[in-house]
Order: structure tokens, then sequence, then C-alpha cells
């Protein structure tokens, strides 16, 4: 998985919450420990601050992200987590078009992103993505890695753009870069979720 850019300024306040948080969490152990009608051993240390801050940014990046309280979104972040199914509309090299079956599986935390696709003709990798928050929209550098076995495989690197539509389902193009551009539509609904 690889870091992702959005385009806000978000993350800075999130870290900021997660830092105050941290500090509420530490004092409040220390107090606890305080009240503990006897004495805690030397060698046992109260939860400092950094080890509050830790646990809290974890539970934060993998899970908390994602949690919706009263139907409002603990982050701004969209969540293209999971496994989708569905077509490439693509130009085919002799003119027209082409649809071809492909699987997508999205692993994404609050930080991180991996997204792989495959068809028959190949295993597609991301290198770096960027999410547009206003659009619910993810970007994203690939890279392929053709059937070695198909004459017309080739290894090249592409650009995609998927939107969410709804909660179960995204659309997108892509182009790749192989010496003469080819392009697409893509179109996918959600098969499964995926733990990060």
């Amino acid at each position: 998985m690889e870091q992702y850019s959005i385009d806000g300024r978000g993350r800075s306040e999130v870290y900021l919450t997660l830092a105050l948080v941290s500090v509420l969490m530490a004092y409040l152990s220390h107090q606890e420990i305080g009240l503990l009608p006897f004495g805690v051993p030397w060698w046992i240390e109260v939860p400092s601050f950094a080890v509050w801050f830790g646990l809290i940014n974890v539970c934060f990046d993998r899970w908390l992200w994602r949690i919706r309280v009263l139907g409002l979104r603990l982050s701004e972040i969209p969540n293209f987590s999971g496994v989708w199914e569905g077509t490439i509309r693509a130009h085919a090299p002799h003119g027209g078009l082409v649809d071809i079956p492909v699987k997508m599986r999205i692993r994404q935390t609050w930080s991180a992103i991996d997204v792989k696709g495959e068809t028959a003709q190949g295993v597609t990798r991301s290198k770096m993505a960027g999410v547009r928050l206003d659009d619910e929209e993810l970007r994203y550098e690939f890279e392929t890695h053709a059937d070695v076995l198909n004459e017309e495989g080739k290894h090249h690197v592409g650009f995609g753009v998927l939107q969410l539509r709804d909660a179960d389902s995204i659309e997108g193009f892509y182009y790749t870069l192989e010496g003469t551009t080819r392009k697409g539509t893509m179109r996918l609904v959600r098969a499964s979720a995926v733990k990060a």
C-alpha cells in the first residue's frame, strides 16, 4: 500500500485532534493509577502520551475513519475499499469497442491505498494515488503486467479515475501510455468489503 494525497486540509486537523485525545487519555490513566488502593510496582509504567497516540492513530487509520456517528463521518475521505467487479469498455486496437470483464480489489486505510485490477489480459497495480474529496474521486497511476502468453501483452503504465456513484458502484475512465495511447471506461459494482 502507498500513501495517497487528498485535496483538502483535513489531515492536519485530524492529527491535532488525535494528539489532544492522547494527552487526555495519558492524564486520565495517570489519575486512575493514583486512585488504586495499592501501590503500583516501579516497573509498571503508566501509558504515556506516545503510547496513547500510537494506539489511537492505528485505530483511527484502520477502522475509525470509516465510521458514521449520527449520519456524520469521522473523516471526509470517501471509502473506496472493497472487491469491485464490472466491465472495462475499451477501444480495440483495430477500431470499435470491446467489453473486458474486470475484478478490482481496493484496500484503503485513512492514510494508504492499494488498487489491484485483474483481467484475462493481465494484472494492474497502483503506483501512486490521490483523492478529490468534493467529487469523491480516486485518481491513480497504474502499472500493468500483461499475460506473457498473450502476443499483444505488453508492460505499460497508465492513469485511471474512479468516482463513487453510490455506496456500491463506481464509474470512471483510464488511458494507457504504451506508444499509442489506449483508453476506455469502467463501470464496477461492489462485490464485497475488503479489510485493509
